[in-house]
């Protein structure tokens, strides 16, 4: 949990570094440029983000089977001058994966997941209505999504143009799709279609 804690943290700092610095952006035009995008529809509307990250952090690689890497994937989106939105996937890969981390991951609705997500909407960090795949009413073993990873590459990671010294995905692409649920309780669930990722290591932008 402290690594999903450190990892949520990240988003709300870009959300509010970034995010409602940036100029105001049309919602629909997907962040193509350096090959990096990150797209999906949020109950039916098409969102796509100006602001996309990609980490990778290796947990516990002296414990029997290598421990695992776990893998953030950040997309932020600039709605206007005063209001960001930014979506957070968590995805943990086994030492055993890492070299071919291909195939789908489940998102559950409990902590028992291999993925799992994040969505805030903010009109400043102060004031944020805060999203989660996690649901508190969920039974046990129910699945609200999947993350499907397609194409990859390992290597040393940088973040921008300054090696971290730290071996990662340099690229990571995929699909998903989930429900996301109120943190607060008193919104209704989000449902996200179509999700798609195709990102490079470190920041990307789109201004």
């Amino acid at each position: 949990m402290k690594t999903t804690k450190c990892f949520i943290l990240i988003a709300f700092l870009l959300t509010a570094c970034f995010g409602l610095t940036s100029c105001k952006k049309d919602n629909t035009t997907p962040l193509d440029q350096g090959g990096k995008s990150f797209t999906m529809k949020v109950d039916g509307v098409p969102w796509s983000a100006q602001i996309t990250t990609l980490f990778t952090e290796q947990h516990d690689e002296g414990q029997p089977g290598g421990g695992y890497y776990a893998v953030m994937l950040n997309g932020t989106l600039t709605v206007n001058e005063e209001h960001a939105e930014s979506l957070a996937l968590y995805v943990s890969i086994p030492a055993s994966k890492f070299q071919n981390p291909k195939g789908k991951y489940d998102i559950k609705g409990n902590e028992n997941g291999e993925a799992w997500a994040v969505f805030s909407t903010a009109a400043d960090i102060r004031n944020a209505t805060t999203y989660s795949s996690l649901d508190i009413n969920s039974g046990p073993g129910k699945t609200v999504g999947t993350l499907e990873i397609t194409g990859f590459e390992v290597g040393d990671q940088s973040v921008l143009g300054q090696p971290t010294g730290k071996v990662g995905y340099k690229k990571l692409s995929g699909k998903f799709q989930l429900d996301l649920y109120p943190v607060d309780g008193a919104s209704a669930k989000l449902n996200v279609t179509e999700g798609k990722f195709n990102l490079s290591d470190g920041l990307g932008f789109d201004f």
